[in-house]
């Protein structure tokens, strides 16, 4: 893709407001420490173990790194936004709250797991009365417009249905919330914070998406 028409493509979509906020400064630092704050207080109340806080604390943290994949079958080929998480603040957390997710997004009834996964359960349904209609869905720009109280609340319900409340739902929404409010980034030597949705990139985010959509 040309790379004019590519960086004019990410600027056009970073200088919408209501997902993304241009920054003065890098605010990794402090997200740095109020994460390793988080995760020490929860250590210190037992929530987690030291082995635990050890590896979910954040090190040689940097911001998150902002691309777009053109979609080639569309026309003018707009960008799929990912914003790469490699080293970001979040990105161990993230990977925790994935692992805390994961059993429930498989246990939804509308889970599907790959193409083979769903022509067992269309198998499983045969015969379907003459007058099915089979129907398929998308949701434009679906992490990016996850409102952060909706996609709160769909986790907070799925962790209080746990058998074991261990680490506590509210100690894993606080971790969430910094995941999903500390989501700062730069693209062509710029600061930014996305301000609503999730990004694709971060390893809770398709969990994430489908407990939302599940509910």
């Amino acid at each position: 893709m040309d790379r004019c028409d590519y960086i004019q493509e990410a600027e056009h979509q970073l200088s919408d407001e209501r997902f993304y906020k241009k920054l003065d400064s890098d605010p990794t630092p402090q997200f740095n420490k109020e994460i390793t704050t988080n995760l020490k207080s929860m250590c210190e109340q037992g929530h987690i173990d030291e082995t635990t806080f050890k590896y979910l604390k954040p090190e040689k943290s940097k911001p998150g790194r902002y691309y777009l994949l053109p979609k080639i079958h569309k026309v003018n080929n707009p960008g799929r936004p990912i914003v790469s998480a490699n080293d970001h603040p979040t990105e161990k957390i993230s990977e925790f709250i994935d692992f805390h997710l994961r059993p429930h997004v498989e246990n939804l009834p509308s889970y599907i797991q790959d193409t083979t996964h769903y022509l067992k359960k269309m198998e499983s349904l045969n015969p379907l009365p003459p007058e099915t209609i089979l129907v398929s869905l998308d949701v434009t720009s679906l992490y990016t417009n996850i409102p952060h109280d909706d996609g709160i609340e769909a986790c907070r319900e799925v962790w209080n249905s746990r058998n074991t409340l261990h680490p506590p739902t509210e100690c894993l929404i606080q971790l969430l919330t910094l995941v999903l409010k500390c989501n700062n980034f730069t693209f062509n030597g710029e600061h930014f914070l996305q301000v609503n949705g999730t990004a694709m990139g971060t390893k809770m985010a398709p969990s994430y998406a489908n407990i939302f959509m599940g509910k």
